[in-house]
This record gives C-alpha cells, structure tokens and sequence, in this order.
C-alpha cells in the first residue's frame, strides 16, 4: 500500500515533500541535561572546517557544506574521530529553507543530524540535540526549529525524547511544469 501510494505521488507531482515542523522554545529552566555519554566521547562546537575533513566517515566529511558563517556546529568526538554533527542556521543564512522564511532574530533552524552508523544507538543524536539547545541559549536564542520526513521514526524519537514540540504537518508539492512549491500545513491531530 506504502509503495502504490508514492508511486501515484510520484506520478501526479513533479516533487513532493511531507515533513513534521517542530520547535523548541528554550528557557534555562527547562532545559535538560546532556546525556552521559559512553567511553571518552566529548560533545564540542565544531570551530573549524578541518575538524570534519578529519572525519573518518566520509558522510560526515560529505556534510560540511553546512558551515558557513551564519551557522553553529556541533559534534561528538569518539577517541579525537568526528563521529556526530549538528548544524543549526540563522535567519541571515542565504541557504535558509524557504519553510522558515518568517523566523525571528532568537530563532534558529537545525538543518542537519547525523551520526556515523557504527555509533548509532549510543544516544549521541540526543546528547547533542540537548547540548545545542543550551548552547544556543547561551547565545541568546530563544526557538529552534526543524523538520522531519513524515515517516523518519528515529528522529521523530529524539525530537520527541528532548522535548520538541511537533507543530504540524507541512505538505509542500511541485507540481509538473511549476518552479516553485505550493505549500500547506496540515495540523496535529492528537488520540
């Protein structure tokens, strides 16, 4: 059923993305801990490009278009390798998803999360969606947002696990021959 479905979505729209919307609002007393992380792994603000060409994974290293200078970076460290990123952008980023066109000056937009596959399961993609938040926090943001493919269970986890706030269901389809993307939301609807 699943795959007769995409296959019509396929062939009615050029492209088509069903994303949950979710945000954060983070105030110092509702902020939780990092998680303790196993072994010597170390959670930093990634300072520099070569921290992750230094990457043993090659999709890490493939993700450091994220830097720029209207970006924060985070990672995990596992015995000095760059095993998980965090990107998050603010509203001057250029690159900025036209979804988040409205953000104010204390919001920021996580675009990125990944963990190299032989360290999944340790609990880094939560460790470092919480140490974000409070460094953000430090920074004087107030929002995080991001989105999620409708159907991505595990980070529908961490978003759930951490304390995110799904706002909605954001339908976006390129129909064929158009450029651009007609979008609606589609709100929660709770059982």
């Amino acid at each position: 059923m699943k795959e007769q479905l995409k296959r019509i979505a396929h062939a009615l729209f050029r492209d088509y993305q069903l994303n949950r919307i979710y945000y954060l609002d983070i105030a110092a007393p509702k902020l939780l801990s990092p998680e303790e992380l196993p072994g010597r792994a170390v959670i930093r603000v990634i300072e520099s490009s070569q921290q992750i060409a230094d990457s043993p994974d090659e999709r890490i290293r493939d993700h450091a278009w994220y830097a720029h200078e209207h970006a924060l970076g985070y990672g995990i460290w596992e015995d000095d390798h760059l095993t998980c990123i965090c990107w998050f952008w603010t509203p001057q980023h250029p690159g900025m998803p036209g979804r988040f066109s409205a953000l104010g000056e204390s919001d920021a937009v996580m675009v990125d999360l990944l963990t190299s596959p032989h360290c999944r399961g340790n609990g880094y993609a939560v460790a470092i969606t919480r140490f974000a938040a409070m460094d953000l926090y430090r920074r004087g943001y107030s929002r995080l947002w991001t989105w999620v493919w409708h159907s991505n269970g595990p980070s529908i986890r961490v978003f759930t696990k951490t304390g995110w706030t799904y706002s909605h269901l954001l339908a976006e389809i390129q129909l064929p021959g158009m450029r651009d993307y007609f979008s609606f939301k589609l709100p929660v609807i709770r059982i």
